[in-house]
């Protein structure tokens, strides 16, 4: 009898010494793959909410904050995927196009031979001809080599596109669930918001000054609701941007209240009127709100862009037409009072600026002819671009009248890409949004 005893309590497993320090390895790893994340969501809530906000000042700080924000969120998820036991990351298609990109405008600044360069970029050869030759000893001394006609915004564009690029693929592998989504949803309509109220706090009680602190040569913060863009036509295009994911947390409380009324009445009837309850309808408050400031800022472009949003996004969350007018008529009236209270002259002026014209090329003004000068362009630089960044002092040359207005964007994206990275480009744009749709 004893012997049993003394051999079933020999048999009885002990703790070895290997153990506890191998369980404190997990333990400390798991706390650092933690405070990674923490850093990571730092990174995303500065790009997402502040970066837009430090455009204000001057835009290379806005611009340098988000490269060192999307750097330190693509290091975390590398040492992260190096130090986790196991990967979920999955090739999601995106990292080729981002590839291809890189390498296309990486071949705009890499010397090429003459005959090279004859065919990736018929026009530097015939406009630049007497580079580096006797006749023109003061543009240089070497002839011309690369495709870029301005190395130099092309490498600062390559800088961003490579912060960008990292900043999307770190952050689709970063998404890993529901809630992860939805998180970011919520920062993109918080940000949108915040932007609202900036806009309409400068326009209304402002001092011509963007954030209240930073003046602009040639724009004040006046005259139309901007925000920190010193172009209207901008932040509009930020709020449409912002639009859907307000819509969308708007929805989902609408969905979370009729829920907790239908299961727990007694508790919403005892806290219906308490300002924490009031507090949660903020979605519907800030809808309304950035309504309001689409409207002032007087942008056709982005008042349109935000309604054809808004209209989307509505139509798919609520699922049914009537539900969705129901949905928006709030936030409609709101903006409609708010109009009427701070002044409708300026947007009454606008709306009449429209509708009193007889011809769609007097609308656009000088649009149409920024336009057909990019068109008369694109076929010089077809095969490779003329260049990242390089659209300001590339179009001048195919005005047919020459204007004091400098544009420095081409008020159209597609023909924008066209004409700084040449149809490859182009294919490489349709591709990334044909890709976002599946």
């Amino acid at each position: 009898m004893t012997d049993s005893v003394d051999q079933t309590a020999i048999e009885i497993p002990i703790p070895s010494a290997e153990i506890i320090p191998r369980q404190k390895i997990r333990s400390w790893m798991a706390n650092q793959l933690a405070f990674l994340e923490s850093v990571y969501d730092l990174g995303l809530v500065i790009s997402i909410v502040c970066v837009p906000l430090a455009m204000a000042g001057i835009r290379e700080i806005g611009v340098a904050i988000f490269v060192i924000c999307s750097l330190i969120m693509g290091m975390v998820w590398a040492v992260r995927e190096i130090v986790q036991p196991t990967s979920t990351t999955r090739f999601s298609g995106a990292e080729l196009l981002v590839l291809l990109a890189i390498g296309l405008v990486g071949l705009q600044l890499i010397p090429l031979s003459p005959n090279a360069l004859a065919w990736l970029s018929p026009y530097s050869m015939e406009a630049l001809s007497l580079w580096g030759t006797a006749e023109g000893r003061l543009l240089g001394t070497h002839p011309w080599q690369t495709i870029s006609l301005t190395p130099g915004l092309t490498r600062s564009g390559l800088v961003l596109l490579f912060a960008y690029a990292v900043f999307f693929l770190s952050l689709t592998h970063r998404l890993r669930s529901s809630s992860d989504i939805d998180r970011v949803i919520r920062l993109v309509a918080a940000s949108a918001t915040i932007m609202a109220l900036i806009g309409l706090g400068q326009l209304f009680f402002g001092n011509g000054k963007y954030l209240w602190l930073f003046d602009h040569p040639n724009r004040p913060a006046t005259g139309a609701a901007k925000g920190t863009f010193v172009n209207q036509n901008h932040f509009a295009g930020f709020l449409a941007l912002g639009i859907g994911p307000l819509i969308w947390c708007w929805q989902t409380r609408l969905k979370s209240a009729t829920k907790r009324a239908e299961t727990f009445v007694w508790q919403t009837r005892s806290s219906s009127g308490s300002f924490p309850a009031r507090l949660q309808d903020w979605p519907g408050i800030a809808l309304a709100a950035v309504t309001l400031a689409a409207l002032f800022s007087l942008s056709r472009g982005g008042i349109v862009a935000l309604g054809i949003a808004g209209a989307f996004a509505l139509i798919t969350s609520a699922q049914n037409v009537l539900k969705a007018g129901r949905m928006a008529l709030p936030a409609i009236a709101f903006a409609v009072a708010g109009v009427l209270a701070f002044g409708a002259d300026s947007l009454t002026d606008e709306i009449h600026s429209v509708t009193s014209v007889s011809s769609l090329e007097e609308l656009w003004k000088g649009r149409a002819q920024l336009w057909m000068a990019l068109v008369n362009a694109v076929p010089s630089f077809w095969p490779a671009g003329s260049g990242l960044g390089s659209h300001p002092e590339v179009y001048p040359a195919w005005l047919s009248t020459q204007t004091s207005m400098r544009y420095s964007h081409a008020e159209n994206g597609y023909l924008q890409v066209l004409l700084e990275l040449g149809v490859p480009g182009l294919i490489l744009l349709l591709s990334g949004i044909a890709m976002c749709i599946r």
